[in-house]
């Protein structure tokens, strides 16, 4: 049976459809995206009754919630449930409940928002939520563009375009698993910071027994504090 994968972007982001393209590329069949500024409450309710085993999120992140531009669709992210709002209107999907079934089979997360790596409680939340998969993302601040980069889809910083075979996709192509899963990312980060004109050095993986890694001074990809 062919993988799933669930895409939501709160905004017109390269990254995301980059990440779709990939999938597709891997013979994700299908890939359920929602790539819109500013979604409806039902559209968000659909999103999240999906069961793929690749999930992307992208947006703005700062204490457990993602929004969007002007913050105007926030969805926070709590242990049991999320919290929805769209302009006035709230809602909250709960996990085992009739609109979350993102929790029933997912291998790997990525997030395109920045800070979600950024503290072992916020790690932790992600993995109560959603249950033992990878997880994929930054710690402190990132960009589109920046994911963009790593998933094959534009220059790093100093103009350099990632090879096909060196970017995330290139890499975890013949190696979907966990293990496949880390590497291609991490190895893929420590390429960035190889070949980036600047300092960035957020790039963080998490293993679905919580172990973490990330890119050290030296610009080596090692473990991190594990996390529960």
């Amino acid at each position: 049976m062919a993988k799933i994968a669930s895409v939501l972007a709160l905004g017109t982001r390269t990254d995301a459809e980059t990440f779709e393209n990939g999938c597709t590329t891997l013979g994700f069949k299908p890939v359920e995206s929602l790539r819109e500024p500013s979604p409806t409450m039902a559209a968000l309710r659909g999103w999240f009754g999906t069961k793929p085993d690749w999930i992307y999120f992208g947006g703005h992140f700062d204490e457990m919630k993602l929004f969007n531009e002007g913050d105007t669709v926030s969805i926070e992210f709590k242990p049991k449930r999320v919290n929805l709002q769209v302009g006035s209107a709230k809602a909250f999907f709960t996990k085992g409940g009739k609109f979350f079934k993102l929790d029933a089979n997912p291998q790997m997360i990525l997030w395109g928002g920045c800070s979600v790596c950024d503290t072992s409680g916020q790690m932790n939340t992600m993995r109560k939520l959603f249950g033992k998969h990878v997880l994929l993302g930054v710690s402190g601040s990132t960009s589109a563009t920046v994911i963009n980069a790593m998933l094959g889809g534009g220059a790093i910083p100093g103009g350099k375009v990632i090879p096909a075979s060196d970017h995330f996709f290139g890499r975890v192509t013949g190696n979907i698993n966990p293990k496949g899963i880390r590497d291609a990312w991490m190895e893929t980060a420590k390429f960035y910071v190889a070949n980036s004109s600047g300092e960035y050095r957020g790039f963080r993986a998490v293993d679905p027994d919580g172990q973490v890694w990330k890119i050290d001074s030296s610009g080596n990809v090692v473990k991190g504090s594990k996390v529960t």
